[in-house]
């Protein structure tokens, strides 16, 4: 991935259907959505492996280490989202037109990544992507209300535990694969947890 991407960070709705916007502040609802009955709603996979995150609950700039900041040709520091709903870091570079990546964290989302697949059992991303993965051996899920990907804008949350998960959103030119640099930024992350970078 020759540049790196903004870290918008995806913050929290808190009742299904609300904050619906593609920016810094892209809506992700994450209450339990009213619908289909918990025999027919479906659920994430479980996690095999957990991996504690509680360092980057209270520093998420620390999610990307310095070396793969370098990796990524990113030389400025990542700065905390004040708009996100929870645990939030942002880095943006380049431009004319400016790239950004993000990264979120969802301790307040009952459920975790389940919640999402709930969502899903209720219609809520039909008119968006809802793509189950996994990353780095994690259940993961690029979804997104909007399929803005030919645009360059692209959504990945990945579990790191059955009860939360994180986000990364990438924001950068038309045309450049933004969920590759998704996945691999998500990639950066889950090392930096695993190793206690």
């Amino acid at each position: 991935m020759k540049q790196v991407l903004r870290i918008g960070v995806t913050a929290v709705a808190i009742a299904a259907g609300a904050g619906c916007a593609q920016s810094e502040t892209a809506g992700r609802p994450m209450a339990e959505p009213p619908g289909p009955t918990d025999e027919t709603r479906q659920s994430a996979p479980h996690v095999p492996r957990p991996l504690d995150a509680g360092r980057y609950l209270t520093d998420p700039c620390a999610s990307l280490t310095a070396e793969q900041l370098r990796t990524f040709r990113v030389s400025r520091q990542g700065q905390v989202n004040p708009k996100a709903e929870g645990p939030s870091c942002i880095w943006r570079f380049g431009g004319p037109p400016e790239t950004t990546a993000g990264v979120s964290y969802y301790p307040q989302v009952p459920n975790g990544l389940t919640n999402l697949y709930h969502l899903q059992s209720a219609g809520y991303w039909q008119k968006g992507y809802f793509e189950p993965t996994t990353i780095s051996g994690q259940p993961a899920l690029y979804s997104s209300v909007i399929d803005n990907r030919q645009q360059g804008e692209c959504e990945l949350a990945v579990a790191l535990t059955d009860q939360l998960f994180f986000s990364v959103l990438i924001t950068e030119p038309p045309g450049k694969p933004s969920c590759k640099a998704a996945e691999n930024i998500a990639e950066a992350v889950i090392q930096t947890i695993s190793g206690g970078g």
